[in-house]
């Protein structure tokens, strides 16, 4: 990994640098709101699909004359000769050498991810001098006159800066704590012999088409600085945030102890290496070593065998459908819990298309990420199920009551409409907003008149009959979904 050294309180961005970024910032904190007053040198990745207000910053940056803008300019900025990147500039009303830059991509895919650096440019500045002007004077600089730099000195492996004083206000989400430099990091792979482990895992990260790999355990406990923050925990085991320097990744660690065996393991493992898609957690790596440890046995101490079991899973930024239902300020956002029900029924049409049966779908279990995209994860419990096969029996009950279909708790049954009862209750809290609710009567508080929660409240409704028989698939459901989208 090379050290670019891109000093974000020393220099503006070049446009190749900003745009490589925000077609990467899966790999970023995507912050919910930016602080009051961040100092010179803060930058900021924001999803103004969710965050419409983020030039709030406490600062004055323009007065409005005859309905024009003073003191803010905008252009579009070129990468490889073609306009890639808007860019608003501009400076505050009492200092014109603090200035902030707000960029995104001309890209549709991407115009909903906003870039907002500030820099007081009377501080001294290490830009490059073969292409930046000076910044000496107070005058707002033409971001065309920055040039493009080369190829080979846009390789990206550092963290965004964040004081932290700021990211204290940022959010309440103990997640998200300020990265350890990508230079400290390194020195501290290095001493340990880990350094390839490192690359080979932002390798994987950024290409969607890597496959998982073998992880040591000493380097998740590196990365995750000895299991020290906690971000979610399961039945069968804990998930603790990795930071590599220039990203997160979510590292679950499994306890045996708790009855999940090798058996489980290798299963859980069968299932996510099958699974590549936009509403399926990403899996990365696994971990799967034993070794020596000082334990305690009858009032001494034994060095035994210990076998660690850990999954390498994308860091999904915005917490679980669970946590959203509690958030009383989305309630109303009828157009985020639709799509977050299209995105389930994506994800579950793909499972059930590669024969894995989840077994444990539950608000839980979906993961929201900065575009509030969901994704399903942990499968624990699920199986995949063998071409012709579409039915099995168990003695063995798991999964989160409520939540479970009647067929697998009375007989033991298990159907791919085992996982369409748990997409039912899912459904049910979306159209609800809320996690308790009447079974029976939850439908009669909701607004009719909208075809698409009418059409919706009619999926939910077959999807939790207790007859199995009566159940949609959930070919049928996207059948379903799609000729909601044609009304």
């Amino acid at each position: 990994m090379e050290q670019q050294g891109l000093d974000m309180k020393t220099r503006w961005l070049m446009p190749r640098e900003v745009w490589h970024i925000l077609q990467i910032f899966q790999l970023f904190t995507v912050v919910h709101k930016i602080p009051q007053k961040p100092p010179s040198g803060s930058w900021f990745l924001i999803n103004r699909r969710v965050s419409r207000f983020f030039r709030n910053d406490g600062y004055q940056w323009q007065r409005k004359k005859n309905g024009r803008t003073i003191a803010e300019a905008h252009e579009y900025l070129k990468v490889d000769n073609e306009e890639r990147l808007s860019c608003y500039y501009a400076h505050t009303e009492n200092n014109r050498t603090f200035q902030r830059r707000i960029y995104w991509m001309v890209d549709p895919a991407y115009e909903h991810i906003v870039l907002v650096h500030y820099r007081d440019v009377s501080e001294p500045c290490n830009d490059r001098k073969s292409t930046l002007p000076s910044e000496s004077s107070n005058a707002l600089l033409p971001l065309e006159a920055m040039g493009d730099p080369p190829l080979c000195e846009t390789k990206l492996s550092f963290a965004p800066f964040r004081d932290q004083a700021s990211t204290s206000k940022l959010s309440n989400d103990k997640s998200s704590l300020p990265s350890e430099s990508g230079t400290a990091l390194w020195a501290s792979l290095e001493m340990t012999g880990l350094p390839t482990e490192l690359k080979s895992l932002e390798g994987i990260m950024i290409d969607a088409n890597a496959e998982p790999g073998r992880l040591s355990y000493l380097f998740l406990r590196s990365i995750t600085r000895d299991f020290s923050q906690e971000i979610g925990r399961g039945g069968f085991g804990v998930v603790y945030l990795g930071d590599l320097g220039g990203g997160k990744v979510a590292v679950k660690k499994l306890n045996i102890s708790l009855g999940f065996s090798d058996t489980d393991f290798v299963d859980e493992i069968k299932c996510l290496i099958q699974t590549k898609h936009n509403n399926v957690v990403r899996f990365l790596g696994y971990c799967a070593d034993t070794h020596g440890e000082l334990v305690p046995l009858n009032g001494s101490y034994v060095i035994a065998e210990v076998p660690q079991r850990l999954l390498c899973l994308e860091y999904v930024p915005n917490g679980n459908l669970q946590k959203y239902l509690k958030d009383k300020s989305y309630r109303d956002e009828w157009q985020i819990r639709y799509k977050m029900i299209r995105g389930i029924c994506h994800g579950l049409n793909y499972l059930h298309g590669q024969r894995i049966n989840h077994l444990d779908l539950k608000p839980e279990n979906i993961l929201l990420d900065a575009c509030m995209e969901p994704k399903i994860t942990d499968f624990g419990l699920s199986r995949c199920f063998d071409e012709g096969i579409s039915r099995v029996y168990t003695k063995n009950i798991r999964g989160t009551l409520g939540c479970i279909a009647p067929e697998t708790i009375n007989y033991g049954e298990i159907t791919f409409k085992s996982d369409i009862y748990g997409l039912g209750i899912i459904i049910i809290k979306l159209l609800t907003g809320h996690h308790n609710y009447d079974f029976q009567n939850w439908h009669t508080t909701l607004d009719m008149e909208s075809p698409q929660v009418k059409s919706c409240i009619e999926i939910a409704q077959t999807c939790v009959a207790l007859d199995q028989h009566e159940r949609p698939s959930i070919v049928e459901i996207m059948q379903k979904l799609n000729d909601i989208e044609r009304l």
